[in-house]
C-alpha cells in the first residue's frame, strides 16, 4: 500500500503482472517505462492510498533481506573502514550476477562493483572497504545498491539504504532565514548525546565569502543554539553552505551542508 503527502512518482521494477488498485477496487493503468535499457513502472501516487498487486515475490524478498552489518562509518576521514553488506537468493533456482554500490562522490571505495553466484537461499556477506574525504557529510546519507541478475531471465532492480556518517553522539542541525535587515541567519543546533564534554570549532563556509567561526566549549549532555548573520543575504539564495566542527584534542570532525532558502 502506498502513498504520499504530495503527488509524486516513483520508477522502479515491481514485475511483470503488477496492477494497481485504488480504494474504490477500480484499476488503475501501469506504466512501463525503459531505464537503461531495463522495463520498469511508474508509480504516481498522492495521498489516497493505492494498492500494488502482483509483485515479483522473489524480487521483493530480496529487497527485503538485503542490509548491511553496520549502517555507521566513524566520522574520521582518510582512514579505511570496513562493512558488510548481505543479500541471499530468493528466487527458486540458482543464479549469478552482479552487485553495483552508488554512493556520496566524496566516499573512495575499494570496488564498486563484484560478480556473484548463488544456489537457492544461499546467503552472502559481500564485504567492501570506503574511505571518506575530509568533505564528506555526516549524518544520514543515502545509499544506492543495483542487481543485474541472471535466473529464468534477466532481472535488474535497486535497492536503496541508509548509511550514518558518525556515531549518533554529536549531532548538528542548520536552519537558514532572511530577517527584516536582509541578513542570510543560520542557527545551529548542537547536541552532544555522549556522557564526555566536548568543545567543537565550528566554521562557517560561504561561497565566495570570508568563513566564519565560532567555538563550542565544555558542552555536557545538552542541545545549544548559535547563530551566524550573513549580510546580503538575497545574494546567498540557493547557494550551499559547509558547517565544519572539529573537536578539540579529540578526533570528531563533522561536515553538515545547507542549502540557504528564505
Amino acid at each position: 500500500v502506498v502513498w504520499s503527502d504530495k503527488p509524486t512518482s516513483e520508477v522502479l521494477y515491481l514485475g511483470e503482472e503488477v496492477q494497481f488498485i485504488d480504494l474504490w477496487g477500480r484499476r488503475a493503468p501501469v506504466s512501463n517505462v525503459q531505464v537503461d535499457g531495463a522495463r520498469k513502472q511508474e508509480l504516481r501516487v498522492g495521498k489516497l492510498p493505492l494498492f500494488v498487486v502482483g509483485m515479483n515475490l522473489a524480487v521483493a524478498r530480496w529487497r527485503l533481506g538485503c542490509a548491511f552489518d553496520n549502517t555507521q562509518l566513524a566520522s574520521v576521514f582518510g582512514r579505511p573502514q570496513i562493512t558488510k553488506m548481505r543479500f541471499s537468493n530468493s528466487f527458486s533456482r540458482g543464479l549469478g550476477g552482479t552487485v553495483t554500490l552508488h554512493v556520496p562522490e566524496v566516499w573512495e571505495l575499494g570496488y564498486r562493483s563484484a560478480n556473484f553466484k548463488l544456489a537457492t537461499e544461499e546467503q552472502r556477506e559481500q564485504p567492501f572497504e570506503v574511505v571518506l574525504q575530509n568533505v564528506a557529510s555526516s549524518g544520514a546519507q543515502r545509499v544506492r545498491i543495483d542487481f543485474d541478475l541472471t535466473a529464468d531471465q534477466r532481472y535488474r532492480f535497486r535497492v536503496y539504504r541508509e548509511m550514518q556518517v558518525g556515531l549518533g553522539e554529536v549531532l548538528v542541525e542548520l536552519e537558514t532565514w532572511l530577517n527584516d535587515d536582509g541578513r542570510l541567519i543560520v542557527e545551529q543546533h548542537l547536541s552532544n548525546n555522549s556522557k564526555e564534554r566536548l568543545s567543537l570549532n565550528c566554521t562557517l563556509f560561504v561561497p565566495g565569502r570570508r568563513r566564519h567561526r565560532l567555538q563550542v566549549y565544555e558542552l555536557g549532555n545538552m542541545e545549544v543554539t548559535d547563530r551566524y548573520a550573513l549580510p546580503d543575504g538575497e545574494d546567498l539564495l540557493g547557494k550551499t553552505l559547509w558547517l565544519r566542527a572539529e573537536e578539540m584534542d579529540g578526533p570528531r570532525v563533522l561536515n553538515y551542508h545547507v542549502v540557504a532558502e528564505p
